[in-house]
């Protein structure tokens, strides 16, 4: 307001967070101050910025946003950086960042319904930072039968090892009016279009071990869920991952533990003979539904110089018929998900190693687990 008149002006604000809440994982606020590497005070003005988003699902979607450094020295560049729910981003086939320089960009080239958020730019000089936020929503896509749930979400892979992987997702956002009746998960092999489905009937619970990989090989895995009406859009594909132990797999990443000498020194040894491995340790049920049962232990203080695998044996509780579940290939894991249990009845488990000397003695049983318990 001045002498001429009165101006005003309105926007829409979306809260996210009650004054006073801080970001857990953006750090706490610098102000701008004198930078004695570059003798100036750097300071950030964000201009064209974006403002709340709408999107739909399957739709792409770009953030952005100019930023003006003042003084503009062409041999600094600030930290650029974004993040969705104060979690940082990274560039990824469902994220792509761009900086020219003057601009920062987010395009989210396919909406899905995680991809909603508060998202926020941040901005580094050496002076500071500044951070600027708007919320974008997505909207479910349409359902290819009327009723039928929306995708699941963030679907993920945990326990990753050479004998199965568990997938973990969240429930949809929208059930499509009728309770969900449970979920089917499907696989595709990294490299090939074919998706299998892993699970003949829908499971209730959010989480499934997938079994029957190839060691070695990578996956991807997306989620669909079910209800009266009919099957759910597939979720968005997880991450790839490796059919291998996580021992195998850091090997793999790891670096060489001595730097190279040049020199290559070969020593004979005489053959170890042969030791049958000693019992398993620890085994317990660290899950239990009513479609599998997942099997957990520790390998034995005596194994021998060789590497040892597993036999994994069931037996009905009141009764001493131990049955062997794996019978035609040992594990190499110490981890086991067993399936077409009966549901209702208890079974006590155990294990033994074997290697090329033998098979070894087994384990002490597990206490009786009821199929469906937790």
């Amino acid at each position: 307001m001045n002498a001429k008149g009165e101006l005003s002006a309105f926007a829409s604000i979306v809260v996210k967070r009650f004054k006073g809440e801080i970001y857990e994982t953006l750090p706490l606020p610098r102000h701008h101050g004198f930078c004695s590497e570059y003798g100036v005070t750097f300071e950030t003005h964000f201009v064209d910025k974006f403002s709340v988003s709408f999107g739909r699902e399957g739709e792409t979607l770009s953030l952005g946003c100019t930023v003006i450094i003042s003084p503009n020295l062409p041999r600094f560049q600030p930290d650029v950086q974004w993040y969705r729910d104060d979690v940082l981003l990274q560039a990824s086939k469902w994220v792509h960042i761009h900086w020219s320089g003057e601009r920062a960009t987010l395009t989210l080239p396919h909406l899905n319904k995680e991809d909603e958020g508060l998202y926020t730019l941040r901005v580094a000089t050496k002076s500071g930072y500044e951070t600027y936020s708007a919320y974008v929503f997505v909207r479910d896509a349409d359902a290819e039968v009327e009723g039928a749930p929306a995708a699941p979400l963030d679907v993920a892979c945990q326990d990753a090892n050479k004998d199965y992987v568990i997938v973990t997702w969240k429930q949809p956002a929208v059930d499509g009016g009728s309770s969900i009746l449970g979920y089917f998960v499907d696989r595709c092999e990294v490299g090939t279009t074919h998706w299998s489905q892993c699970n003949d009937t829908p499971i209730k619970f959010a989480r499934f071990p997938v079994t029957g990989l190839v060691e070695g090989r990578s996956y991807v895995f997306r989620v669909r869920a079910v209800n009266k009406s009919g099957m759910s859009r597939p979720s968005r594909v997880s991450e790839a991952v490796a059919a291998m132990d996580p021992a195998d797999r850091a090997r793999m990443r790891g670096h060489p533990s001595a730097p190279w000498t040049g020199q290559i020194i070969v020593t004979e040894e005489e053959p170890a003979e042969g030791v049958v491995p000693g019992k398993p340790c620890e085994l317990a049920v660290t899950e239990a539904t009513k479609n599998y049962v997942v099997l957990s232990w520790k390998p034995p203080g005596q194994r021998g110089h060789e590497g040892i695998m597993y036999y994994v044996e069931k037996c009905v509780s009141g009764t001493d018929s131990w049955q062997r579940v794996n019978t035609e290939i040992p594990v190499k894991s110490p981890r086991f998900a067993l399936f077409d249990l009966a549901e209702g009845k208890s079974y006590s488990f155990r294990v033994r190693c074997c290697n090329s000397a033998g098979v070894g003695e087994p384990s002490d049983p597990t206490e009786a687990t009821t199929v469906g318990d937790k």
